[in-house]
């Protein structure tokens, strides 16, 4: 019976540690973190938006050379 409960914990412990590794898998990009991070923003929300970006260190645009 207690070889039971180890393999079980074992799969538990195993299953556990697939579903972390596949939920933070998304946020390793760019645009994974910024989706993830914009899922709570509203549709017209451009500050929720340009905060996640920021968080995220999104692309910024590129440098002009102003005379």
């Amino acid at each position: 019976m207690t070889k039971w409960n180890v393999v079980m914990v074992i799969l538990l412990v195993m299953i556990a540690a697939i579903g972390v590794e596949a939920r933070h898998k998304h946020r390793k990009t760019w645009i994974g973190c910024f989706r993830y991070c914009s899922r709570t923003c509203s549709e017209y929300d451009g500050i929720c938006f340009e905060d996640c970006k920021i968080k995220c260190g999104g692309p910024t645009p590129p440098k002009t050379n102003s005379r």
